[in-house]
């Protein structure tokens, strides 16, 4: 994505997943949701889920105070977008636009992360330099979750843990007063996982992930996170998600 990016020549970037297909006019409507000149450098398209496509699979990301991810609006009907709804913290690295020049001042994806959880490091990154994010409610696609690797695969339950790992040492969040809402949210993950996937991925991965983090960034300022969700909304829209996801592959 970096090389790609280096390569471009337009000031605006637009990243799709290999495993997105979008309506026409995307790329257009996505774009025009840019506005450089009052912070808003990052637009977040919207993925329907391709197994139930009146339903929203992504229209970007949300972090908690652990940095804690997840997909915004996901698992929501299709008509939520013809009500007000606020903009997400950032766009999904599956459907994304960014100015150029803000994605080049904060030096480009962070290259020790492969895949997963990549997008949530430069979205910190780009909030913390003063940008926002605005959500292009009419710039529609369908994301077929995790068609790359497969869900609740070994490899990609790695580099998933491996990336929450390496945020996790990255961005300082172990300290003593947040470690105890890390626990809470890292041991329900986990468990959750090994006994729906049957593999020890996601805890490989966290140990690598963390042991990898070598450069240490202080914790996100106020602000940057946005409107992070509590513990238990964190908790119960993962389980529903992950429950989503069992029963489609069943």
């Amino acid at each position: 994505m970096n090389e790609a990016a280096r390569r471009a020549e337009g000031e605006t970037l637009v990243l799709l997943n290999d495993d997105s297909r979008v309506d026409p006019g995307y790329v257009q409507r996505l774009v025009s949701a840019l506005d450089p000149g009052a912070g808003v450098v990052m637009a977040a398209g919207v993925m329907r889920d391709a197994a139930a496509t009146d339903r929203i699979e992504t229209a970007g990301i949300e972090i908690d105070r652990t940095l804690l991810a997840y997909d915004y609006l996901n698992g929501e009907p299709l008509d939520v977008l013809d009500r007000p709804i606020r903009d997400p913290v950032g766009p999904s690295g599956a459907a994304a636009a960014m100015t150029r020049e803000a994605f080049e001042d904060v030096g480009g994806f962070d290259e020790r992360l492969f895949a997963y959880l990549e997008d949530v490091d430069l979205v910190i990154r780009l909030r913390r330099a003063g940008g926002t994010c605005r959500l292009a409610k009419s710039a529609l696609g369908v994301h077929d979750h995790s068609a790359t690797l497969g869900p609740g695969s070994a490899r990609k339950d790695y580099l998933a843990g491996y990336g929450r790992g390496y945020l996790l040492r990255k961005w300082s969040v172990l300290s003593p007063r947040r470690l105890p809402g890390v626990l809470v949210r890292e041991l329900g993950q986990m468990t959750i996982q090994a006994a729906m996937d049957r593999n020890l991925g996601p805890l490989r991965g966290r140990v690598h992930g963390l042991r990898a983090a070598r450069s240490r960034e202080p914790y996100p300022p106020p602000g940057v996170l946005g409107e992070p969700p509590s513990v238990a909304e964190t908790v119960r829209r993962r389980w529903r998600r992950r429950a989503r996801l069992r029963r489609r592959a069943d």
